[in-house]
């Protein structure tokens, strides 16, 4: 099962940013009740961020983004007929 746990706006997607909300976040949980498994979009500061916070979390890609990004990278190897 998968939910959203949070929504932050912040100024810049930066690693201590990140790092920052996700600290916030980790404060307001119950410290046996630490997420297993993260899903995100490969943003690279947000898998930092994670690594930081969360060590024992295992941080997966989602598979929307990545079938969004096979499609993006491979459409050119296809003519318009297939």
């Amino acid at each position: 099962m998968t939910f959203c746990a949070a929504f932050a706006f912040m100024e810049c997607e930066k690693t201590e940013n990140y790092t920052w909300v996700l600290e916030k976040l980790k404060g307001m949980m119950d410290p046996n009740a630490l997420p297993s498994v993260i899903v995100t979009d490969r943003e690279l500061a947000l898998m930092n961020a994670i690594t930081n916070v969360f060590p024992h979390a295992t941080n997966l890609l989602c598979r929307w983004n990545i079938g969004k990004n096979v499609l993006a990278k491979c459409r050119k190897m296809f003519d318009d007929k297939m």
